[in-house]
């Protein structure tokens, strides 16, 4: 009796996985692609938030619209890069643009009138309006450790000719975007 029983319970299982594997073709497939690229730069901590102070001028120093004062550089420091993601990082920043200035003067918030802000890429003036109008590629430089960093500079704008300029703080704020090609 041992002999039968134990020979029906070998047979089971045997028998049992034939009942179980069906259809093997499932209802559907999934496929899955990808792809690994190259890490982007990140922006330093130091240069999420630049304050840039731009020099004291007098209202004098501004007889017409579109005179301008000195300028002072700033640079947006990367880190975690190789060299062929900042060899291809370009910059664009957007802000509220002046109404009398033009889409390259940022409008000041502050209580001085008659005067905006410009950021020039290697002299020229960006837009803060165009989402296409990146600065020029590759004018980073590295730091001591082999960061790069991405010189630019800021100076007033006269908006209004010497009459309408009026002194007080000039307060302005435009954010940047980082793009690879």
């Amino acid at each position: 009796m041992k002999v039968k029983a134990s020979v029906f319970i070998i047979a089971s299982l045997l028998s049992s996985p034939m009942a179980f594997a069906a259809d093997n073709s499932g209802d559907g497939q999934v496929h899955i692609t990808g792809n690994i690229i190259e890490s982007a730069c990140t922006v330093a901590s130091d240069s999420k938030a630049i304050d840039v102070l731009l020099e004291d001028r007098n209202t004098s120093a501004f007889t017409a619209m579109g005179d301008t004062s000195a300028e002072k550089e700033f640079k947006i420091k990367l880190e975690n890069c190789n060299s062929s993601s900042y060899e291809n990082v370009r910059v664009r920043f957007e802000g509220m643009a002046d109404a009398t200035g033009g889409s390259t003067v940022l409008a000041n918030t502050g209580d001085a009138a008659g005067i905006g802000v410009q950021i020039l890429d290697n002299g020229t003036p960006m837009d803060f309006t165009d989402h296409s109008g990146w600065s020029t590629t590759n004018t980073s430089l590295l730091d001591n450790e082999g960061n790069p960093q991405i010189p630019f500079t800021a100076r007033y704008y006269a908006t209004k000719s010497m009459a309408g300029i009026v002194a007080g703080t000039v307060d302005t704020t435009a954010t940047f975007y980082l793009q690879y090609n």
